[in-house]
């Protein structure tokens, strides 16, 4: 089945099945048109090429993504949080850690918490645990979204007692968010005997 962005009165880039269309009249525009605009100096604000990366990132047209955000000459925060995560969402997260390297060079970026929340998602894709604590380090008042990515990073690297403590100390037990994702870094490894223990 084809999926097309339809846009319309009410709504830009709302996604339907075209068997569901049916006989409405509705202007279609598909991904690949969306590109070609783009290519072809039709104006886009940041606003809408940030609405059309991070609608390409939930369809998983990645490239398209990073394909739009290169156009971009100058990106605020929300371009670089939104194609951080998009990469780490896509298996790529040590690219998502280095795009965000890239973005701390520009002193005009102020880095807010849903910025630090995708490169810790990052982080963990990659596996990559220095760099977590130091990202999570450097967040004045951690939200449990940060809390989230640190668990599943530890996890995911087969740190389960460490994971535990970093719970324990904060008492995160509660949250089930928290206890999801270290579920899931036990369910990857297969760590039956760290399943019993929660």
């Amino acid at each position: 089945m084809q999926r097309r962005v339809t846009r319309s009165r009410e709504r830009w880039g709302r996604v339907e099945d075209t068997d569901q269309l049916g006989g409405a009249e509705e202007e279609v525009i598909s991904y690949r048109d969306l590109y070609v605009l783009d290519r072809n100096r039709i104006f886009f604000n940041i606003m809408v090429k940030n609405a059309i990366i991070d609608m390409y990132v939930k369809l998983g047209f990645i490239e398209y993504a990073s394909n739009i955000f290169a156009t971009i000459k100058e990106r605020d925060v929300i371009s670089w949080t939104v194609i951080i995560l998009g990469y780490s969402i896509h298996g790529q997260g040590e690219l998502g850690v280095n795009l965000f390297r890239e973005m701390e060079k520009d002193s005009r970026i102020g880095i807010d918490q849903f910025t630090y929340a995708a490169v810790l998602h990052a982080c963990s894709t990659a596996r990559m645990v220095e760099k977590g604590w130091f990202y999570f380090n450097r967040i004045r008042v951690p939200k449990i979204t940060h809390c989230v990515q640190m668990v599943s990073l530890l996890a995911r690297a087969r740190l389960f007692d460490e994971a535990r403590t970093f719970i324990e100390e904060r008492h995160l037990e509660r949250h089930p968010e928290v206890l999801r994702a270290l579920l899931d870094g036990c369910r990857i490894h297969w760590q039956v005997k760290s399943l019993e223990i929660i």
